[in-house]
């Protein structure tokens, strides 16, 4: 059964959200946040130990459909970024954690 507002991709394990974002079939787990862990350092087997909805399979096919887009995906990643979001919305935090709208 497809998820509702879902795209579904080449790889098995991997479509795409409603908002362009690859996740994990079947979990709310987005490639981008697998990656993140994977580049930090931490071990393949850390990963899913800490993922435990998510087979060795779907990892190995989060992996594999990221070097097919990582253009997409590295965009994704730097659309999260703070100092992107600050940037794109104009804003300043304070060092008490405050937003100052330049706007």
């Amino acid at each position: 059964m497809k998820e509702p507002n879902t795209t579904k991709t080449n790889h098995k394990h991997i479509a795409l959200d409603g908002r362009g974002e690859a996740f994990i079939v079947g979990t709310r787990v987005k490639i981008k946040h697998l990656l993140f862990y994977y580049r930090s350092g931490l071990t393949i087997e850390e990963i899913l130990e800490g993922f435990p909805n998510i087979t060795a399979a779907q990892f190995f096919d989060a992996l594999s459909y990221y070097h097919d887009h990582k253009e997409q995906i590295n965009k994704s990643f730097e659309r999260d970024n703070l100092e992107t979001i600050q940037e794109d919305l104009d804003v300043e935090r304070s060092p008490d954690g405050t937003l100052k709208f330049h706007k």
